[in-house]
């Protein structure tokens, strides 16, 4: 394993992207694909082989282009002409012959699933019951008669496809040693998967990062939760303001109650860890609703996974508590409509105005409006502003008019089957302590195998864009829907954004 970790370095390769060739120095690091160049001169394309008679008296500094291992989504390894003939020959011999010949099975991606000397897969256990039934034999290894000459047929390529939509090759030319180009596109092929399809998180590039000493000293980190949560006003210290009715919980400091949520969670400032610990089975993951942004007016937005209410209708009381926290984190909160505190704002003084609430049954507060003098004389209970005596601070409301709505990103009938399963949605009905109505609303996205699929097409239109410069397929385009799929987080975006 400690040899195939190796770093490998190949010289005399092109990098073939958008109709444009370089040639350099293919370099697989640990954690990166490097391709090394010198940028095309006047007189022509500059190689790493050059010597040093043929460079000009000023050197070009050498470019380089990273690509991340995560980033890689389809490598295709494909062999020189000469070998592929020179293998289909040998298996024709092969099969003359007696089988036990030994072949090797890494000159070329094994098949998985139909040879019991390949790596098993995962649809070995569902392959079993045809254990007894012939099985088609893979590729032969050629034998040490076999050679590749130079300038004879195509060379050997790693056609590579990433994440980000680039698409590129690589060529591999005659080099100066002993191994052909296709002894070294099949070494580079199985190396790059080796670095791709890691065995564990922490051999990923995140947890062997290490950053320079500068950066260091100065102690700047990219994102630090609590920074960003103080900057929306929530800490200890906020007395008033919205971030007054918030706080940070560390119940996942060790990632033990939810796995994919972060280590630091904002919840509301009324609900304990010890309602979130009993709350927490009630979710998907123990994805609890936990805040992602706090609006200077009060309003906010969190996240939380699917309730698993299912058919019967299953509840949780430490839930239905934090759902209802959350909705009256930006009023004061009340059991009963007796409790709830006047909901008509305070006159600054006597020359200002401001809108009235709505109440509960969607009528305007037309009594108060009533009771408001043009000349500034306030009613009883109502603080009047003079020049001689100054007005005592009066308790901030937050935003005008409030709503609360929850969002569902998925469309009613996958809900529906959600819910078959064990999922669901809330029932909004279940929520106490706030007078405001409550709207869901579903966006109608699809899943994430829909959108997989749909994104697969938009880089199948892109077609031969490592050989060839040209605009993508537009019919390709129309039938992938993936313009659809992303107005719809658009549309879904802009409606929390207008509530907000």
């Amino acid at each position: 394993m400690a040899e195939a970790r190796r770093d490998m370095r190949v010289k005399n390769v092109s990098f073939h992207r958008r109709g444009q060739q370089e040639n350099g120095t293919l370099h697989l690091t640990q954690h990166h694909l490097i391709f090394s160049y010198l940028p095309a001169s006047t007189n022509g394309s500059s190689t790493v082989n050059e010597t040093a008679a043929d460079r000009p008296q000023k050197r070009t500094r050498p470019k380089e282009i990273f690509v991340p291992y995560p980033l890689v989504h389809h490598c295709t390894l494909r062999p020189s002409h000469v070998q592929s003939n020179a293998l289909q020959s040998s298996k024709s011999e092969i099969d003359l012959t007696s089988g036990d010949d030994e072949v090797d099975e890494g000159l070329f991606p094994p098949t998985y699933g139909t040879s019991s000397s390949t790596r098993p897969s995962t649809d070995s256990a569902r392959l079993s019951i045809y254990a007894d039934s012939p099985r088609r034999t893979e590729s032969p290894a050629p034998r040490t008669s076999l050679s590749v000459t130079s300038g004879s047929g195509r060379t050997p390529a790693l056609r590579i496809r990433c994440k980000d939509f680039r698409i590129f090759a690589i060529h591999f030319h005659q080099p100066v040693g002993g191994q052909t180009p296709d002894q070294l596109a099949r070494d580079a092929f199985y190396a790059l998967r080796t670095r791709c399809c890691v065995e564990s998180v922490d051999k990923m590039h995140a947890f062997d990062f290490k950053p320079p000493a500068e950066e260091e000293k100065s102690g700047y980190h990219a994102y630090i939760a609590r920074k960003e949560f103080a900057r929306m006003g929530i800490s200890p210290k906020a007395a008033d303001g919205p971030g007054a009715a918030w706080r940070v919980s560390e119940i996942n400091h060790d990632y033990a109650y939810s796995a994919t949520y972060p280590s630091v969670l904002c919840v509301p400032s009324s609900i304990s860890d010890n309602t979130l610990k009993y709350g927490g089975a009630f979710r998907s993951k123990s994805r609890i609703p936990a805040l992602s942004y706090l609006h200077f007016n009060g309003g906010s937005i969190t996240r939380a996974s699917q309730p698993l209410v299912g058919i019967k209708g299953n509840r949780n009381r430490q839930d239905e508590k934090l759902v209802s926290a959350i909705f009256s984190s930006h009023t004061p909160y009340s059991a009963t409509p007796e409790e709830s505190p006047d909901r008509t704002p305070p006159l600054q003084n006597g020359s200002s105005a401001t809108l009235p609430l709505e109440s509960s049954d969607g009528h305007a507060l037309d009594s108060d409006l009533e009771k408001l003098s043009v000349s500034g004389k306030a009613p009883a209970g109502v603080n009047e502003s003079s020049d001689k005596q100054p007005t005592p601070p009066q308790k901030k409301l937050y935003g005008s008019t409030r709503e609360n709505l929850i969002v569902d990103a998925r469309p009613y009938v996958n809900m529906t089957f959600n819910k078959v399963t064990g999922g669901g949605i809330e029932d909004v009905a279940h929520y106490i302590g706030h007078d405001m109505p409550t709207e869901i609303v579903f966006l109608r996205i699809e899943n994430i195998h829909s959108m997989r699929k749909s994104l697969e097409k938009v880089v199948d239109s892109l077609g031969n864009a490592d050989y060839v410069d040209l605009p993508p397929n537009q019919e390709l385009l129309r039938k992938s829907g993936w313009l659809r799929h992303i107005a719809g987080v658009l549309e879904g975006a802009e409606k929390v954004a207008r509530t907000v």
